[in-house]
Parts: structure tokens; C-alpha cells; sequence
């Protein structure tokens, strides 16, 4: 009972479940209904401005009866959801009418049916009256391929009333210049080529033999299907062109099968055609095992179609009533979009002038028709391209098996992907000769003709003797001799013959090898004059031309090359480089400045000075640095100065004792650490920096590549060349910034590696550095590539060779190549390594001899030096004997002005003195005389006697004055004159003649010097003599210190000596002088002489006085 009970519960659970799904799922149903209609009529409203017909006519041609009823009439299966909804019949016209999401509510349309007439004018007759009259939108045509259906379609061309095709499956029908409103809901049969283009991928065949009719169709059908293929890599092998009557089909099928060795085979011809290719297949066997036939659809319907042959069959070709009902959905669809979006003017109703009746709206809505698409339509998804055509329709592949078609796989839309996709069962598929397995497509040879070209170390030749044989590991490798027509023996090794036969090894084929006839790898280039047309030489020549079916030589990969041959994946990586001479091992006089670049050098050479002129200030401008210590010996001539500061600043450098001339203060002796802690650094890097460079030296290139100016702009005494018709040579050609070198290198190229001095590619160029210790490979590689195994166009062998390479990439045999041929030492042991790259543990002369001629330099220049500074102090000597004398004359001159203004002054004072006695006496006599009256004699007298003193004065001064004169030009032989203003080149030239004529002269002065003296000491007394005698033992003691001292102390000795004159003393005296004049009686005054500074020894700076009274 608890499980009946449990049962029946779980029913009503269920049973309720369903309802209550069954409820929302109808209720989702009406709301999406009430919802589209609501946007419908939101639509709708907005378009309300447009004025457009309610009503649209549909017209059809159909070739039956049958065909009018069904397009009249069908049954509806819009799914009676749950069986809720009851089943019923209505015509699909009225179906689409009825559908909401189809056609707007006010919006109809009329079907209009009229029969095919087998008679094309009575077609058009009946169009014209049944139809156009009818003001039809479109025309539905069951078609055919029938002249009837092109009547139909041209006629409705002509007014631009859009004509929908149901079976017409003709390629000349997506011509728009004939049929510019026509499409149709069944693709051309040039469309199948797109499905053949996907089958070979999926069957991965890669070249094909492409025969098709020599019609409109046949040749519209070979470029699409060429199009496709160049997209997808699938190659051509051949192409041959049947038109019956005409085409040699068995010699095409032959040289075909001989000569291209292709075994796929694209048949598109029709029933007929194909009937008679098929004879003449099966005749030459051409069906046996190893061969592959894919036909078209039309050639599929032949009655002779050989067993295992592939073709493509249209699904739901033949199903009118999904054709019909689909098209009438499009129509329905353009309809309601043209209807919201565009003014629709009626259709032409008759068939009358052409200008006038032509549809203006018809190309609009031929527009809107093949943008439509039904995703789920009765014959699959519809949908159509720029030409009106039907496409992504679904195929079937069908497989000839005894006669009778099978299918074994399907190219149809799918669902879940929402693509084309293929389904094939290959394993089911039965190929000609009643294989089970698939072949191959192609034959393959298996004896090749093999080229390459002698090259070192890749290919190693060597001539043969008569009788000689190739020794073990070489290979028989022939050259054409054109001056004796003959072959050459010749035995060839190396790396690419140890390649080869790698490759043959792992293949399976056998090989004849020759070396190419002009020595050159190939450029495309005139001969015979520019008249002839260009082509290949070398081996790319031989490879085009087919004498040699495979190139194994270090041939590069160039874009060039590749438009004509087809290369492998490179078997070596290599790129352009410069081979030069090595420069001579030798080091340079300057080597031992090398561990630094120059400006480094120029930085330490700043900061030694800046260094020193930094302890200088500081030192200088330091209160405890350059001024005297307290109780401290030490002088202001003990301080840095700038000299010694600059000596300071290299001895730390060079890390030489200084023993004198360091900084006092403090802040200069903090930057004196600082300057030490630096220069210990530089000297640390320098030191291992020359040790490393010394005793690792190493050559180095003086290229920096192919950006070198040198290169770029070469000079006459510079020259590049490479490898005539060399990859290196094209490479520069094709480069347009390469012109100007390209240029250069034309007139100097060579015709072979050995007679060039450089290489052409990078392998080369090591393997050359490596056995010629002369030649050395500069700076980095440009224009990369590789080289690879050269193959003709389109050749079978191109993907097994490359996967042949790879597999010896990861083995690593290409490696073991390398280290065998390239770089590979020499038979001594060592090659260039074992000169260049030892490490010399010793250093000698021409190491170091560079810093032998700096101190040979050092020495030259302190001689140098030493000779600009005698020079100098000669000069200097001459100039200050000259100053001095100047000096002197000066002095002189000095003195004399300065003793002529005292003589006046002390003139002036004793005349003054006596006219003063002498007024006082006349005062005095006045005085007497005015007691008494004076007589007129008298007072004449006394009026006169002022006059008389004047001039009594004034005689007496120029007395005095003229022997004053006479007594210095006596005494000083200088004789200045009074009249003229002296002068200081005066002095200088009287200098000089007074030390001609000084030995005569000295004489004369002691004498005038004594007969001076005497007079003064009987006149002064003795303490004169002594204070005289006291200034000269100054004067001798001043004369040593000076020679002791520097500069400074002689300047500042003749500063001070100068200041002492001699008129200072006079002025001591003078009062003597004046006391005895002034006893002398007032009638007559002697004439004062006052003494005079006599100078000589103006070499010694000494100055002797001597006083004449």
C-alpha cells in the first residue's frame, strides 16, 4: 500500500509537472506573439508617412501542372505545439500571408500562375500578357536548363521585375550584364569546385590535373576553382581543355601521365564529354591502381563512369516543392523589409516602351531579395551571394562502386558550428583498381639528377687521372668541357656530399651527380644583347630548364629564386658577412694608453689641474695656510703656491714621494686625501686594465660592418668585391639602398670563390678564418637566410625533403656536419687558434717600448726647456738692465729738479732776509729823515732806491743761477739742458756713452769728488765724514743681501734704497749753510752752491754721493 500510494503520487506530481510546463511554455508562445506584434506595429506606425501598396502580386512559371499546385497549395507543419494546435491546409501564398512575423498585417499577396510553353516566343507572349499586365513583383520560374527559362529571364531583364529560378543550375546565368535581376535557390555547378577544393584538403592532395569542357561554363568553372586553389596551396599541375572534334585527349592524357607524374585527376565536362574522355581513359589504363578521378556532377550522369571515380551529387536537387516554398518565404521577407524602408512604385503593367515601363523599384528590391536567409528552409539553409546565387547548399559525395553510385560522405550546414562542414568516411571509399587504401596521388622517380657546383668546404673536387677512381667517401661527379665536348672527371666530397647521401639514405632514391657547366649559382639575366629575352644560368638554370631535377650546393634562399624553383627548409643558417685581410700583430707605440679611451684621458688630465688650482685657493686664501704661524720659522715664501700645487696634484697621481710643497691648511689637506683615494683608483684600473690588454691582446677588424663608411663611400684606394651571380651579388641588386655599393662591386666581382678576396657567405667566410691565418671575418652578419635543397617547381620530393632536414636538425647530424667540414681544425693541430689565440706569458720590448720613447720624450722635452728658460733669462737680464738704467737716468733727473727747487727756495729765503735787513735799515733812515726834512736830492734819491734793489736782486740771481750751471756740467757729464725738458730716452743714450768713456771718466770724477769733499769737510765738521762713511757700508751690505735673496727682496731693497735721497740729507745740513752765509757782509753774498748727488755703477745698483760746496 506505501508504495502504491508512493507511486500514485509521484504520477500526479508528474502528470502536474507537465501541465504547468505545457501552460508556460504556450503562455511564452502568446507573449512573444503579442510581443512581435507590438514591435511590428511600433514598426509600422513610424512608416506610416510612406504611401505603399497593400497588395503585391507574385507571379510563376512553371513546366507542370503539378508544379502550379504545389506552389498554389501545400500543407502547413508549423508545428502544432503539444497537438494542441489542429493540422490544416491552406495555399502557401496564404501562409505567408497569415504569418505575422512575415508580412505586416495590412500587407497581401496574390499568387499568378501561367504554364511553360515549349515555344520560347509564345513564353514570352504569355509573360507579357499574364504577367507584366498583371503588374507581378516577382517571377517564379521552374526552369530548367531549357531556352524557354533564359526567354523568361531576358524578358523580365528588361523591365527590372527580379526573376527567382528554381532548377537552373547554368553558370552563364550569374552573368549580370545578361541577367542583372536574376538568382535562384540552387546553386550553378561551378560551385561545386568549392567542395572539390575542401575534399583534397581532407584527402591531402596537393597537385591536380584539371579537365574541363571548352565552353563559357567550363572556363568559369577553372578560375574559380584556380582562385581557390592558389588560396589553399593546392597546385596545378596541368590543365587541359577538351572540346570534342578537336582536342588530341589521348595525347594530352599521355604526356600528362609522362611528364608531370601527377595521378589526380579533376574531370568538369559534361554527360557527353565525359562519356568520350572515359573511353579513352579506360584504353590507356589510366583507372588502374595509384590513380584518383573526381568528377562533376554532370559528368557523374555519363553511362560509362569508370569504378572508384569520387563525384558530387546536390541534395534536394529535385524537391520542387521546398524550392517553392522557400522562394515564396524570401519573397515575403524582401517584401516586408522593402515595405518599411523604401517608397514602392508599382510595376510596369504592360509590355510596351522600354524607357517608359522599366520598374524603378525593381533593382531595390532584387537587392532586398539576396540579402534574405532562412536558416532552417525545406531544402537547408538559404542563403545567396553579390550574384543572386544559392550558397552553402548541401552535397553529397558520391563513390562509384560496380556501376552504381554510393555515398560515403555529406558537405552540408552545420547546426551546431553554425558552418559548412565535410563528413567523409574514407575508410568506405573504393578507389580505382579496387584499392581499399588511399594513394599516394603522384609517382615518385626513383633515380634523380643531381647538380651542384665546387665550393670549399662545402663541395671539395678533385681531377681524375685516366684510370683513377673516387676514393672512399667521394663521389664520380662529372663537368661539361665545351671546347672538347666532352665530360671531365672529377671526384667530389664535402659537406653536401655527405648530405646527399644522407638524404638518399633516408628517401630511398638513387642520384647521378654533375657540376654545373659556367661555374656560377644563377641570375636572371639577358643574353645575346637586350633583344632576347632573360634567363636562368648557373644551376637555377639547369633547375628551370630540367636538365637536373635537385640542386645540392650551399645555393641561398632568395625571394628571386623562389618565383621559379621551389627551395627546402634550409639545411644551413648562414647570412652575409666581410671577409678582410687580418692587420699585422703588432703593438702600437701607444698601447700603454689603450686601457683608457681618450676621453677618459682627457678627464684625468683636467682634473690633475683643476685639482691643484683648487689646493692653490684653498692653501691660499686659508688663514692658517699661507700667512706666517704663531712662533713659526716658517715664511710666506715657505706657502703653495700655484706651482707647487701642480706638482702636489701628479706627484699623488703617479704615486711619487712628495717631500715639499704640500698644503698647510686643513681644508687643502682634506682635499689632498680625497684627490689620493682617486688617484689610487685610476691607477688600480689602469694598471689591471693594461695587464689584461698586454697579455690578452687580440686582433681586431677595422670594419664595422656593412654600415662602414668606408664601404658606403669607397675611396680609389679602397675596393669590396663578391662572387658574380651569387646570392651575395643579387642581394645587393635587389637592395635599393645598396645601389651605390652594388655599383662598386660590379666592374670587381669574380667568377669564382677562389679568386676572390672576399667570401659570399657566412659558412664560407669561417671556414676561410679558420685555415688562413691572414684573412678575418668583420663585424656582425646582414641579409640572413639559408641555404637550402633546390627542387623544380611544384615537385613531389619538397615535403618528404623537408621532413627528411628537420629529422636531421633534431638528430643532430647537421651539427656532426659542422664540426666535420666547418669547423674543422687543421691537420697540424692547431689552424689559426694556435698562433692568435695563445696567451703570452712574457712581455717584451714592443709592449712596452712606448713607454720607453715617453721618457725618451720627457728627456728631449726638459732639454727643450731648459734652453727656452737660459733664452728667456738672457732676455729678461737685458730687459732689466735696461729698465734699470732708464731708472737711473730718472733718478738723476729727479734730483736735479728736486736741488733746483731748494737752490731757488734757499735763494729766495736769504734775499728775502737781506731786503728785509735792508728795509729795515731805510725804515730806520725814514724815520731819522722825517725829523729832518729831506732835500730834493734826497728824495729823488729814495724813489729810486726800490728800483735799484730790484735790479741789484735780480743780477744777482742770474749770477748765481749761471754758476750753479757751470759748476753741474763740469761735475756730471751729463750736461742737461735748462732750456729743453728732459727726457728718458736722453738719459739712456747718455748712459751708454758714459760707460764707453767710463774708464777715462772715473779718473776725472774721483777727482771732481774729492775736490768737493774737501771743501766740505774744512767746512763741516767731523761728524759729516762719519755719517757719510756710515751710509756707505749700508749701501756694500745691501749689495750682498741682495745677491743672496730672490726677486721679491732686490725689488723691495731698491724701493727702500731709492727713498733714502740725498736731498734728505742735504736738508739736514742746509741750516749749516745758512749759518755761514749769513756772517758774510750784507754788500756782497758769495754764491751758494749746494751739494749735488753724484751717481755711477749703475750695473750694481750703487750709488755714490759726493758734495761740492
Amino acid at each position: 500500500m506505501n508504495r502504491l500510494r508512493k507511486r500514485l503520487h509521484y504520477s500526479l506530481f508528474t502528470n502536474l509537472t507537465r501541465c504547468v510546463h505545457v501552460v508556460l511554455l504556450l503562455l511564452c508562445l502568446q507573449c512573444n506573439q503579442t510581443n512581435g506584434e507590438r514591435s511590428l506595429h511600433n514598426v509600422y506606425k513610424s512608416r506610416e508617412h510612406l504611401e505603399n501598396p497593400k497588395m503585391f502580386n507574385v507571379g510563376s512559371v512553371v513546366d507542370s501542372a503539378e508544379n502550379t499546385a504545389q506552389f498554389l497549395q501545400v500543407n502547413n507543419k508549423h508545428a502544432s505545439l503539444l497537438h494542441l494546435i489542429p493540422k490544416c491546409c491552406v495555399k502557401v501564398v496564404e501562409e505567408v500571408n497569415y504569418e505575422p512575423n512575415i508580412l505586416p498585417t495590412e500587407v497581401t499577396l496574390y499568387p499568378t500562375s501561367i504554364p511553360l510553353n515549349p515555344n520560347p516566343v509564345r513564353t514570352v507572349q504569355n509573360v507579357c500578357d499574364k504577367l507584366i499586365k498583371s503588374q507581378v513583383y516577382v517571377v517564379i520560374i521552374n526552369d530548367g536548363d531549357s531556352p524557354e527559362a533564359l526567354a523568361v529571364s531576358q524578358t523580365c531583364n528588361f523591365y527590372n521585375i527580379p526573376v527567382i529560378g528554381l532548377s537552373n543550375r547554368d553558370s552563364s546565368m550569374s552573368d549580370k550584364h545578361m541577367h542583372s535581376v536574376y538568382m535562384r535557390t540552387v546553386p550553378p555547378y561551378s560551385h561545386q569546385v568549392d567542395v572539390w577544393v575542401i575534399l583534397l584538403k581532407e584527402l591531402d592532395y596537393r597537385h591536380v590535373v584539371f579537365i574541363h569542357s571548352a565552353n563559357y561554363d567550363g572556363r568559369t568553372t577553372f578560375i574559380r576553382f584556380e582562385n581557390l586553389a592558389e588560396k589553399e596551396n593546392i597546385i596545378i599541375r596541368s590543365i587541359i581543355e577538351y572540346e570534342p572534334g578537336v582536342t588530341d585527349i589521348v595525347n594530352e592524357l599521355e604526356e600528362a601521365d609522362e611528364e608531370i607524374q601527377c595521378r589526380v585527376y579533376l574531370l568538369y565536362t559534361s554527360d557527353l564529354d565525359a562519356q568520350s574522355i572515359f573511353i579513352e581513359v579506360s584504353r590507356l589504363n589510366m583507372t588502374a591502381p595509384g590513380y584518383v578521378w573526381i568528377v562533376s556532377e554532370q559528368a557523374l550522369r555519363a553511362t560509362n563512369v569508370p569504378d572508384g571515380v569520387l563525384a558530387l551529387k546536390l541534395f534536394n536537387a529535385t524537391n520542387g516543392v521546398g524550392h517553392i516554398r522557400d522562394s515564396v518565404y524570401i519573397v515575403g521577407m524582401a517584401i516586408r523589409d522593402m515595405y518599411l524602408n523604401e517608397n514602392i512604385t508599382k510595376p510596369p503593367s504592360h509590355c510596351g516602351d522600354l524607357s517608359k515601363n522599366q520598374w524603378e523599384t525593381g533593382t531595390k528590391f532584387f537587392n532586398y531579395l539576396r540579402k534574405q536567409s532562412l536558416l532552417y528552409g525545406k531544402t537547408g539553409r538559404v542563403a545567396f551571394d553579390g550574384k543572386g546565387d544559392r550558397i552553402d547548399a548541401d552535397y553529397e559525395i558520391i563513390n562509384m562502386v560496380h556501376g552504381r553510385p554510393v555515398t560515403v560522405g555529406q558537405y552540408a550546414y552545420s547546426q551546431i558550428k553554425m558552418r559548412m562542414q565535410l563528413w567523409l568516411n574514407a575508410h568506405s571509399i573504393i578507389w580505382p583498381g579496387y584499392l581499399s587504401t588511399k594513394p599516394i596521388g603522384y609517382v615518385i622517380p626513383t633515380h634523380l639528377r643531381v647538380v651542384t657546383i665546387e665550393e670549399k668546404p662545402f663541395i671539395w673536387t678533385k681531377r681524375l687521372d685516366d684510370g683513377e677512381k673516387c676514393e672512399e667517401g667521394s663521389y664520380y661527379c662529372p663537368k661539361f668541357n665545351k671546347k672538347t665536348n666532352s665530360d671531365m672527371p672529377y671526384c667530389c666530397q664535402g659537406y653536401c656530399i655527405d648530405f646527399l647521401s644522407e638524404l638518399s639514405r633516408r628517401l630511398n632514391f638513387t642520384y647521378s651527380l654533375y657540376q654545373v657547366e659556367d661555374d656560377v649559382y644563377g641570375s636572371f639575366e639577358q643574353r645575346n644583347g637586350t633583344d632576347y629575352p632573360k634567363i636562368w644560368t648557373g644551376l637555377v638554370g639547369d633547375l628551370v630548364y630540367k636538365k637536373a631535377d635537385m640542386i645540392v650546393a650551399p645555393l641561398t634562399i632568395n625571394p628571386e629564386r623562389s618565383s621559379f624553383i621551389d627551395f627546402s627548409k634550409p639545411f644551413k643558417y648562414q647570412g652575409i658577412t666581410i671577409l678582410e685581410k687580418r692587420q699585422p700583430r703588432r703593438a702600437t707605440l701607444a698601447s700603454f694608453l689603450e686601457p683608457f679611451e681618450n676621453s677618459l684621458w682627457v678627464l684625468v688630465s683636467v682634473a690633475v689641474h683643476f685639482v691643484a688650482l683648487a689646493l692653490y685657493l684653498l692653501d691660499r686664501f686659508s688663514p692658517f695656510g699661507r700667512y706666517r704661524l704663531p712662533n713659526s720659522e716658517i715664511t710666506e715664501e715657505d706657502a703653495l703656491n700655484l706651482s707647487s700645487a701642480i706638482w702636489f696634484a701628479w706627484g699623488v697621481l703617479l704615486n711619487s714621494g712628495i717631500g715639499e710643497g704640500t698644503p698647510r691648511s686643513f681644508s687643502g689637506r682634506v682635499l689632498g686625501m680625497v684627490w689620493a683615494g682617486f688617484a689610487m683608483i685610476m691607477v688600480a684600473s689602469y694598471t689591471a686594465n693594461l695587464a689584461a690588454l698586454l697579455v690578452l691582446d687580440r686582433p681586431k677588424t677595422s670594419l664595422i660592418g656593412i654600415n662602414d663608411p668606408r664601404i658606403r663611400n669607397p675611396l680609389n684606394d679602397f675596393s669590396y668585391a663578391t662572387v658574380k651571380g651569387s646570392a651575395v651579388e643579387m642581394y645587393f641588386k635587389s637592395q635599393v639602398e645598396l645601389q651605390t655599393m652594388y655599383k662598386h662591386m660590379q666592374k670587381r666581382n669574380f667568377m669564382s670563390v677562389e679568386d676572390a678576396v672576399e667570401a659570399l657567405r657566412q659558412a664560407r667566410l669561417e671556414f676561410e678564418a679558420a685555415h688562413d691565418c691572414d684573412l678575418i671575418t668583420a663585424a656582425e652578419q646582414f641579409g640572413r637566410s639559408g641555404y637550402g635543397v633546390g627542387l623544380q617547381k611544384n615537385s613531389f620530393w619538397l615535403e618528404k625533403i623537408n621532413h627528411a632536414i628537420l629529422s636531421m636538425h633534431e638528430s643532430g647530424f647537421v651539427t656532426d656536419l659542422d664540426n666535420n667540414w666547418i669547423s674543422v681544425e687543421t691537420e697540424d693541430g692547431g689552424g689559426c687558434g694556435s698562433e692568435y689565440e695563445r696567451f703570452p706569458t712574457t712581455l717584451g720590448l714592443r709592449n712596452m717600448a712606448g713607454v720607453f720613447i715617453l721618457v725618451g720624450a720627457g728627456i728631449v722635452g726638459g732639454i727643450g726647456l731648459i734652453v727656452i728658460e737660459v733664452v728667456y733669462k738672457k732676455q729678461q737680464t737685458k730687459s732689466q738692465r735696461q729698465l734699470d738704467a732708464a731708472r737711473g737716468a730718472t733718478y738723476k733727473w729727479k734730483d736735479y729738479v728736486q736741488k733746483r727747487k731748494y737752490y731757488r727756495s734757499s735763494l729766495q729765503k736769504m734775499r728775502a732776509e737781506q731786503i728785509k735787513q735792508q728795509l729795515h735799515q731805510e725804515q730806520i733812515l725814514e724815520v731819522q729823515i722825517q725829523h729832518q726834512r729831506p732835500t730834493s736830492q734826497q728824495q729823488t734819491q729814495y724813489q729810486t732806491k726800490p728800483i735799484q734793489r730790484q735790479q741789484q736782486q735780480q743780477s744777482l740771481i742770474d749770477a748765481d743761477i749761471q754758476h750753479f750751471k757751470e759748476q753741474a756740467d763740469t761735475t756730471i757729464q751729463m750736461q742737461p739742458s735748462f732750456e729743453s725738458p728732459f727726457t728718458v730716452e736722453k738719459g739712456i743714450s747718455d748712459w751708454k756713452m758714459e760707460e764707453e768713456r767710463q774708464p777715462q771718466h772715473r779718473a776725472t770724477q774721483q777727482h771732481i769728488v774729492q775736490q768737493y769733499m774737501q771743501p766740505m769737510q774744512a767746512k763741516h765738521p767731523p761728524h759729516f765724514k762719519h755719517e757719510l762713511e756710515q751710509k756707505v757700508k749700508q749701501k756694500s751690505s745691501n749689495k750682498d743681501q741682495r745677491k743672496k735673496s730672490g726677486q721679491q727682496t732686490e725689488v723691495k731693497e731698491r724701493k727702500r734704497h731709492s727713498s733714502s735721497r740725498p736731498e734728505q740729507h742735504y736738508q739736514n745740513i742746509a741750516p749749516q749753510f745758512t749759518d755761514s752765509y749769513s756772517s758774510l757782509p750784507t754788500s756782497r753774498t758769495p754764491t751758494i752752491r749746494p751739494p749735488h748727488a753724484m751717481m755711477y755703477h749703475t750695473k750694481s745698483h750703487e750709488f755714490n754721493y759726493g758734495y761740492t760746496s
